[in-house]
C-alpha cells in the first residue's frame, strides 16, 4: 500500500464568510442588532451604512437597496452633527432591520400574479376557442372521390 505524506493530500476547501451573498450583509445587521441595542451614535451609524452598501453585490435589487441606505441616511439627518445620536433609533432599528429580509422578499412570488398565467390561454383565446365553429363534414359521392 502506498502512503501518501500530509504534504501531498489534495487540500480541505476553505470558505470565507464573505464569500456567499448576502452573508456579509446578513453579517452586517447581524452585529448591529447585537450592539445597539438602545441608540447608536450618527457616526457609527454612517459606518454601519457604508458596510452595508459595501455588502451589496452588483445587481439591479442591490441597487434598489443602495438608494434606500442612502436615502436613510438623508433621513436620519445622518450628515448633522448638531446632535450626537440618531433621532427616532427605533424607526432606523427597524429599516436596517428591513433589508435583512429584502433579499428573501425579492425572490418570493408576487402572490397578485399567477405563475402559470405566462403559458395558459388568456379568457378571450379560451372563448374564442369554444366558439369556433368546427368545419362541416360534407358527403362526396364515391365516385366523385375517385374510390371504386
Amino acid at each position: 500500500m502506498k502512503r501518501v505524506s500530509a504534504s501531498c493530500a489534495e487540500p480541505e476547501p476553505t470558505y470565507k464568510i464573505g464569500r456567499f451573498p448576502g452573508n456579509r450583509l446578513k453579517r452586517e445587521i447581524r452585529n448591529f442588532e447585537r450592539d445597539h441595542k438602545s441608540g447608536i451614535t450618527k457616526t457609527d451609524a454612517r459606518r454601519l451604512l457604508r458596510e452595508v452598501a459595501a455588502a451589496l453585490n452588483d445587481t439591479e435589487k442591490d441597487d434598489r437597496m443602495r438608494a434606500q441606505v442612502s436615502k436613510l441616511g438623508r433621513n436620519y439627518e445622518l450628515d448633522d452633527f448638531a446632535v450626537r445620536d440618531v433621532p427616532r433609533f427605533d424607526a432606523f432599528r427597524a429599516e436596517i432591520k428591513a433589508f435583512s429580509s429584502a433579499e428573501r422578499i425579492a425572490y418570493q412570488d408576487d402572490a397578485a400574479v399567477d405563475p402559470a398565467a405566462a403559458v395558459l390561454a388568456t379568457p378571450a383565446e379560451v372563448e374564442a376557442l369554444e366558439t369556433t365553429p368546427e368545419p362541416a363534414l360534407v358527403d362526396v359521392p364515391a365516385a366523385e372521390a375517385g374510390i371504386h
